[in-house]
């Protein structure tokens, strides 16, 4: 039987041993399986998901790639460590060097983006050693269903640190939008934007990107984005000026402070962004394929007359998703441009 050598360190958590080393990816691909859920009862993995193993190969390739964390592994069979002279924490592991030696409790997506990958290099892999189902088990639960995934804002924030070319060049754009929207003084969302995952704001970063990304795939809006990169200051320049008039319009529900009115909140702003198509729309049709403030104002003038406090009965009890889809909805019909949709694609 072929055996393979690995620098290890050994230390012991909660009465596990545990070996640290190091490994070729492609190494450790090789030598490794994964007991998914719903392949077997004594499975404890989801089941792999291609495109984001895809997704992982390209970063691997990319000047970027890494893996700082540590992959989790059961190492089943035979396995010696012997320790140096010196130390008797850090030594030689020895595994047999054969496939399905190793079974990944935690890291299968990374593990299988190598098979995509035309680089190599080496991941930092925790072993355990025979350990039985239930204590994998145990640690991939604690590891997937505990741990606090980052609040999607902060994340948003962090990529105005990053260098471009890092991430999708779309959430570089959104970011840069919804800051110099949230910075813009005499602008309608003036520090109503909350940026990290704390702070002073009517709605989130994260939210109003999402809100942003739908309007970019609409057909109208896909028109403010080339070649998978924002028109930004287009795209800025129209937010700013259809929230303008509507703040102009229901000054007392945009700008109240004491949280009475839906309007400027997370439910209000992603009805407005939905409705933003079917507003631009109505402008082109009336303005001779044109778009601009007065003629914005024109159509949205009712909207004077609607009750957008917590307290109203028009959209009581409406709330995340479907509440947002559903004011929309009513809106349109407020406004009397309910027939838009039927003619958008005669219109361009």
């Amino acid at each position: 039987m072929n055996k393979l050598s690995l620098d290890a360190i050994r230390l012991e958590q909660s009465g596990q041993e545990l070996y640290v080393f190091k490994i070729s990816g492609k190494k450790l691909l090789e030598l490794s399986y994964v007991d998914r859920r719903a392949e077997s009862k004594s499975g404890i993995q989801r089941m792999l998901k291609t495109s984001r193993t895809k997704k992982i190969g390209k970063f691997i390739d990319s000047d970027d790639g890494m893996f700082p964390n540590s992959i989790i592994v059961n190492i089943e069979g035979k396995a010696d460590f012997r320790p140096d002279s010196k130390n008797a924490e850090q030594g030689t592991l020895e595994i047999e060097d054969k496939e399905h030696s190793m079974w990944i409790v935690d890291g299968q997506h990374r593990v299988n983006g190598f098979s995509h990958s035309e680089k190599d290099f080496d991941v930092i892999v925790t072993g355990l050693v025979n350990a039985d189902t239930s204590k994998c088990a145990a640690i991939f639960y604690k590891i997937n269903k505990e741990a606090k995934k980052v609040n999607p804002s902060l994340a948003y924030d962090l990529l105005g640190l990053l260098e471009e070319g890092f991430e999708n060049p779309r959430d570089f754009d959104l970011h840069k939008v919804a800051k110099q929207l949230n910075s813009s003084q005499n602008g309608p969302f003036y520090n109503k934007i909350i940026m990290v995952d704390q702070g002073e704001g009517n709605v989130s970063q994260a939210a109003l990107i999402t809100k942003l990304k739908w309007f970019l795939k609409d057909k109208i809006g896909s028109r403010f984005e080339v070649d998978d990169r924002v028109e930004i200051d287009a795209l800025i320049k129209l937010i700013e000026t259809y929230f303008e008039v509507i703040r102009d319009l229901q000054s007392e529900a945009w700008e109240n402070e004491e949280n009475n009115y839906i309007l400027s909140k997370g439910l209000g702003i992603g009805s407005m962004i939905y409705l933003l198509p079917d507003v631009i729309l109505e402008s082109k049709m009336r303005n001779n394929g044109t778009v601009d403030k007065h003629t914005i104002t024109k159509i949205l003038d009712p909207l004077k007359e609607v009750d957008f406090s917590t307290e109203g009965k028009q959209f009581a009890g409406l709330q995340g998703e479907q509440g947002m889809k559903e004011i929309k909805k009513i809106l349109v019909d407020t406004l009397g441009i309910a027939t838009l949709n039927k003619e958008k694609d005669n219109l361009f």
